[in-house]
């Protein structure tokens, strides 16, 4: 298959505000708000409706395909969540260590992807919340195409270390850009690797998208 067009399916442009990314990347608990807001404007019958969507499988894989092409459902992968509140955003657990959040945004965050999320003097936290430690910025060759990663540690929120988890919920994390900087809509998608003391490497990083179309195969 041939490499896959990332920017198909443009929105119209929107008035920048705050990046939706942060939502996920800089505080992923600002989330919450987001889902109370709604229980309290729509009720909480309608919001659980929307949850189970966002949460079946069957429907989100679809979803998936058109953002992150693959021939055949990857095995053993579980897709955990997928919605389009705030922006295209689905959760993927490999089942070999790595989560990706796969993230496709809208026209109006294209330019918050350069100046802020891939930008290694740029923490990405939001009013003290998921902050970005040990930031380094470098290309990673997958299928055939070099690819935008930047490399950091996720501060978990609010959280201190304890004896059960000694690194105060701090995750390593990258962030591996799937479009090229020109294309109207981007698409990043973030590995978090949950309980590792080591950074990610390019070899997990290939490992990750090897049933995906990331590139020529």
């Amino acid at each position: 298959m041939s490499e896959a067009n990332w920017g198909a399916n443009d929105a119209p442009v929107k008035k920048a505000g705050l990046p939706k990314w942060l939502f996920w990347c800089g505080g992923g608990c600002l989330l919450a708000v987001v889902v109370g807001g709604l229980i309290l404007w729509f009720g909480a019958p309608l919001v659980q409706e929307f949850i189970n969507e966002a949460r079946d499988p069957e429907k989100q894989w679809p979803k998936l395909q058109q953002v992150l092409p693959f021939d055949e459902r990857p095995a053993n992968y579980e897709l955990g969540w997928g919605s389009s509140v705030l922006m295209e955003t689905y959760v993927v657990n490999s089942g070999q260590g790595l989560v990706g959040v796969v993230m496709r945004l809208g026209e109006s965050d294209k330019e918050s992807v350069d100046s802020q999320l891939m930008n290694p003097d740029f923490s990405g936290s939001f009013m003290g919340m998921g902050g970005r430690r040990d930031l380094a910025k470098s290309t990673v060759e997958v299928q055939g195409r070099s690819l935008d990663i930047l490399r950091f540690r996720q501060d978990a929120p609010n959280k201190e270390p304890t004896k059960d988890d000694p690194s105060g919920g701090v995750a390593h994390s990258a962030y591996v850009r799937l479009s090229t900087p020109d294309e109207a809509r981007q698409v990043v998608v973030q590995l978090l690797a949950p309980g590792s003391n080591d950074p990610i490497s390019d070899e997990q990083i290939r490992e990750f998208f090897a049933p995906f179309h990331v590139g020529s195969k």
